[in-house]
């Protein structure tokens, strides 16, 4: 009986997490921070470090909201771009789960960050 209420909520957490990751909120995030960087002069890639990226599409925000504040076991979601670079960190506020909980960071990750885990089928470098 454990074991089956603990897979439960596991699958029910892990398709909240797919959903995140499919969304189209998401998607269209990725598709303009990738045109935005794409369209740099590669000198100015690294100047515009020092500027405070926009916040993220209110959408977008809702969702991440959704997926860390609903008692879920997930604390920080991480997004990064094709080429393995940080576009945001989403994290739980510690002991807080209601609504506006949310820390967002985009810019001046710690070291050590998790790295994107390698799609089924894609060889290692």
């Amino acid at each position: 009986m454990f074991t089956a209420t603990v897979n439960r909520i596991l699958d029910e957490q892990g398709r909240e997490l797919s959903a995140l990751a499919e969304s189209e909120a998401i998607r269209q995030f990725i598709a303009a921070e990738t045109r935005s960087t794409l369209a740099l002069p590669p000198s100015s890639v690294t100047a515009t470090a020092h500027v405070q990226p926009p916040n993220l599409p209110i959408q977008l925000e809702a969702i991440l909201g959704s997926t860390l504040n609903n008692y879920s076991h997930f604390e920080r979601v991480i997004c990064f771009d094709g080429n393995k670079r940080p576009l945001f960190l989403a994290e739980r506020n510690q002991g807080r789960r209601e609504v506006g909980a949310l820390t967002i960071h985009r810019k001046d990750f710690l070291p050590g960050l998790p790295q994107p885990m390698r799609r089924r089928g894609q060889r290692g470098e």
